[in-house]
This record gives C-alpha cells, structure tokens and sequence, in this order.
C-alpha cells in the first residue's frame, strides 16, 4: 500500500529498537559520523511488537535493496518503508533481491508488502546537505565543542540532531529550517562513535570502587587516560588537541554502575591535555607498532601497546628484539617507552 505521506499519524513512536541495513552505495554518500564526520546512523527504528523477527528482517532486505532511506514499524499500520523524494522506482512493486537468505539460511517463499511513502523534504542528498550545514555550525572545522549526533528519522520525515548546544547555537538552525530539522538536547549516554576506551587501571563496575565512575567520565568525555596518583587522587587525560571544557567534564547521563545504582555525585578528578598527543597520533602509533612487530599477526614476539596517562608516552610492551623495535623508536623519537612483559 502506498500513500501520500504519513504525516502525524506515525509521531507517537515509542522507544526504537531495531534499524535498517543500509547498502553500501547510501553509506558512502551519507555515513559520516558526528565528531567531524557526520552520520546519517540507524534510520528511525520501533518497538515493532506486531511485526515479527522474520518479518523484519524481510522488511530490512526490502528497503535496502531497493534504496530506502529509513524503514520502521508503525504499531498500528505495520511495516513502514521511506523512500527518497526523487525516487523514480515503482514504490508499490518492490523489487526481491534473488537468491537472498535470512540470518537463519532461510530463503522467503514470499514477501511482507509494507506501507510505502516519499518524503516530501528530503531527497539523500538534501539530508546529506542538511548534516553538512549542521555540523558545521556545531562543530565547526571539524572542532567538538559540542556533542554531535545526526539521523534521519522518518516518522516525522525531519533530521534530527542530538546535541548537548545551547539554544544560542541551535535556535538559527531551527529558524532556518523548521520543517526539516529537530533538535534534541537529550546528549547520547555513550562515548561519540570515534572516541576509543581509555586506558586505566581496572574498574570493578561498581561505585564502591572510585575508578568506576573516573573511568566512565574518562570514557564519555573522549579522554585519552585515567589514573589515580598517589598523591594528588583521580586524574584524566584529554588529547592535546581536545576542545572540551577539561574543567567542567560532563557526566554520563541516566548512568548505573553494574549493579544498576545512581551515583549521588561524580568525582572531580585532576585533568590536563597531553603534551605530545591526539586521539589520532596515539591510534598511529599504536598500528605503526603492530605493524613493526606483528606484522600479518606472525605472533613471532609479543607486543601490547597502550597509551600511559602518568607518563605521556605510549608504552610498547614486547620480547621483540631491538632490531626489531629501533626503527619504531627511530620513527617516533620521544614518544615510546618499551618494556619486557612480564615474565
């Protein structure tokens, strides 16, 4: 069945589930990540109760195949697929892709026919556009000021942008582009997608152990290391080139420890930036390492590699030979400190 647009009918969506496997042909034009790079993401997803794993699946397979830009389950039509408003395809006959599978090797004997519609805002890239002026406004050569994540969600047929800006920064957006663009100020409870773990000590994952919650803020506010030292307690690390307010860190919200308890306060830890190191120079050397070491994963030596807070030096631990590990020192000079695993 096709329609029009869905319009209002389908804004009561409760909390979204499950998401749509875009082919590679849209990822490329459109999925860039929030931190510097943008992410068109999952597609709006639902609490598809009517809708059964097989079915949803199918329905999955349909609107990639056929070049969708979002699908999701409406709890009272069923199966929803979006297509783009350029799109010149059949919408009500559906191209099968052949010889498709299941994840369970199941092929279909026949296909849902879910409700079909266009956009009426947005073709692909108008809403890769659309992410584009937004993150350059939020995050503006490829700075972080603020936390960035960006989708289409096709309920409403808007883009929306979850970000942790002030009003000041999102109202113009907004008044430029009221039919296209929501913003939302709920900031996502996990780490931006290209943020790596930090390196620390180990966490217990409850709040009676006080580097739990130094490793969560660590970890939310992009930092590079945490530690506790002897003398001056808890301390953070950040990229030298990170962007944040390192005096004002943002705790993880709606966090619990591992046995689902709220901390009442979070810790005010020493932070500072690294002398010699981004995000980025510590994930270069940590392959140049591997690389050097390990190449093809020959596991002829050892090796760890992993970045030290208290030192600022990224630490190589190997039984490699210094014939083996000179050009690596060589290559990095002043930013290596080898050691012997234990033994």
């Amino acid at each position: 069945m096709a329609i029009a647009y869905l319009g209002d009918k389908t804004r009561h969506m409760t909390k979204k589930k499950r998401s749509l496997r875009r082919r590679a042909g849209l990822l490329a034009a459109l999925s860039l990540v929030a931190t510097g790079t943008l992410s068109l993401a999952s597609p709006a997803q639902a609490d598809t109760t009517s809708t059964d794993d097989e079915t949803w699946e199918q329905v999955q397979e349909l609107a990639q195949y056929n070049g969708a830009i979002d699908a999701f389950d409406d709890p009272t039509i069923g199966p929803v697929i979006i297509f783009p408003k350029d799109y010149s395809g059949d919408i009500d006959n559906l191209s099968h892709p052949s010889g498709w599978q299941d994840s369970s090797g199941n092929t279909p004997t026949s296909w849902p026919t879910p409700t079909t519609a266009k956009s009426p805002n947005f073709t692909a890239d108008e809403i890769a556009d659309l992410e584009s002026t937004v993150s350059a406004t939020l995050q503006p050569n490829g700075d972080q000021p603020y936390t960035l994540s960006l989708s289409y969600d096709g309920t409403s047929d808007r883009v929306v942008a979850q970000t942790n800006a002030p009003s000041s920064v999102t109202d113009p957006l907004t008044s430029e582009y009221p039919d296209r663009l929501v913003v939302s100020t709920d900031t996502p409870t996990t780490p931006l997608p290209d943020c790596e773990a930090p390196h620390g000590p180990l966490a217990s994952g409850e709040i009676s152990d006080p580097l739990t919650q130094l490793q969560a803020l660590a970890g939310y506010n992009c930092a590079l290391s945490y530690f506790d030292d002897p003398t001056i307690g808890p301390v953070i690390i950040f990229p030298k080139d990170y962007t944040g307010d390192i005096d004002n860190l943002t705790p993880p919200p709606n966090w619990t420890d591992d046995d689902g308890a709220t901390p009442s306060s979070w810790p005010t830890p020493t932070t500072s930036r690294s002398v010699l190191f981004t995000q980025a120079e510590v994930k270069e050397i940590n392959e140049a390492a591997y690389t050097q070491i390990d190449p093809d994963g020959d596991n002829t030596y050892n090796v760890f590699v992993y970045y030290d807070g208290a030192s600022d030096r990224m630490v190589v631990v190997t039984d490699a030979p210094s014939s083996v590990t000179d050009p690596l020192l060589a290559k990095y000079p002043g930013m290596i400190t080898l050691q012997q695993p234990p033994s």
